[in-house]
């Protein structure tokens, strides 16, 4: 194949790109000069066209190329705007988070700051009674005393109390422990109650819980005993009629050797609510509590299952158990949940349908039930004579009533030493029949 075919198969196949051949070409040398020459012209023409396509082509491949280049890097523009928003929304996101961080820790500080001022530290009997002085009453026309809050003492150290701190009309006191190392105690010299809750006014010895308090903890021990172990006149805590009381968990009543009614509390017509605690080593004929009042129990928010703890109290002779004792119209009342509460108890004067244990207004039947579980089989009276129902909460008779006989008539002898008697009775069973001649 000549050269000049050669070139124009190459040509042809160079356009096969985007078009079909403008032209025919030779195919053998033998042809006519003016084929030749026709030839020639047809190859000047193809070339002609061949390079005008060419450069067609290249100017669209470079057109294409601008445009893939214009769209990668709109790619790139349109993910580098993404990140940077991204990267704004997260720093936002941190910075919002920091400043509430920021902003609680102020508030809890506040909150220290204001429970620093208003919950004054006392370190004896006097700073302890002018605190209570100076702590605000309450407007009773628009709120009761229970429901006020109170205002809060905390108690450092061992405090010796060498008279009585009374509790007025219309406050709100609570104390706490600053740590586990709090004792209020009785001064030796002193006989009478330590501490007397007035009519109208509301008192609170509570556990001051770690996590509201700079993580400290704070317990409370109240100690009635004297150096020679005799006898005081008086008790831990008065309570009158109308006034409340109020013990938790981490707070301890002992060691009060008494002649007086109640050597922990004498409840005289008030309420009492003992949602822990423990209640222990005291001595007294009437009873560690003794109670005319309402004496409600329930475990409260981080009680052990065994409390409120009233046990290991005695009576005078230091072997009889005296827990509590009702009189009158004093009754356990049920406040909410009991698991298993060490409660001795007893009434000083026990009857048939005493209600001893009651349900306080709406709370579930069936929380009820297993408080009376719980409660009935530690009544520590007399049990040949009376027992708690634990259905009811109610004494029952322990002795078995007569049978009602109402007729015994003497029909015959049977022998010298044995006789035929018809009995009627309202109750089956064996019979004794004496005959008197």
């Amino acid at each position: 194949m000549k050269k000049k075919q050669l070139f124009a198969v190459l040509l042809a196949g160079s356009m096969t790109v985007g078009m079909a051949p403008a032209v025919a070409f030779a195919a053998e040398d033998t042809a006519s000069e003016a084929e030749a020459q026709s030839g020639a012209e047809s190859e000047g023409t193809a070339e002609n066209t061949g390079d005008s396509n060419n450069a067609d082509g290249a100017e669209a491949q470079n057109q294409d190329g601008e445009q893939a280049a214009a769209e990668a890097q709109k790619q790139a523009e349109e993910q580098a705007a993404a990140e940077a928003q991204k990267q704004a929304e997260e720093q936002a996101a941190a910075e919002e988070q920091k400043l509430v961080e920021e902003q609680a820790a102020a508030q809890t500080q506040a909150v220290t700051n204001e429970d620093s001022q208003q919950s004054p530290i006392v370190r004896n009997e006097a700073e302890l009674k002018t605190a209570i002085e100076n702590a605000a009453s309450v407007d009773t026309t628009t709120t009761s005393v229970t429901e006020a809050e109170p205002s809060k003492i905390i108690i450092s150290g061992t405090i010796e109390l060498t008279g009585t701190v009374t509790i007025p009309e219309n406050k709100s006191i609570a104390i706490f422990g600053e740590n586990d190392q709090a004792v209020i105690e009785r001064a030796d010299s002193f006989r009478g109650n330590l501490f007397e809750v007035r009519s109208g006014s509301a008192f609170y010895m509570a556990k001051k819980d770690a996590a509201n308090s700079e993580g400290t903890e704070g317990t409370l021990k109240v100690d009635g005993s004297v150096t020679d172990g005799s006898a005081v006149d008086g008790s831990l805590v008065y309570v009158a009629k109308g006034a409340n009381f109020s013990l938790t968990t981490g707070i301890t009543l002992c060691n009060n050797n008494t002649n007086a009614k109640g050597a922990a509390i004498l409840n005289e017509g008030g309420n009492v609510l003992l949602t822990g605690g423990t209640i222990t080593g005291n001595k007294s004929d009437n009873g560690a509590i003794y109670s005319t009042g309402v004496l409600s129990l329930e475990k409260g928010n981080g009680a052990a299952d065994t409390e409120p703890s009233i046990t290991g109290n005695f009576r005078a002779d230091n072997t009889t158990p005296a827990n509590i004792i009702l009189s009158g119209e004093g009754r356990i009342e049920v406040k909410g949940e009991l698991t298993a509460a060490t409660v001795g108890f007893s009434v000083e004067e026990p009857r048939a349908d005493y209600a001893a244990i009651v349900s306080a207004d709406g709370l579930d039947a069936n929380v009820y039930a297993k408080a009376l579980q719980v409660l009935a089989p530690q009544y520590e009276g007399d049990t040949t004579q009376f027992t708690v129902d634990e259905t009811t909460g109610k004494l029952i008779s322990s002795e078995k009533p007569a049978p009602n006989v109402t007729k015994a008539d003497f029909t015959k002898w049977n022998s010298i030493t044995e006789a035929l008697v018809t009995v009627q009775s309202d109750k089956a069973g064996q019979y004794y029949y004496k005959l008197v001649k």
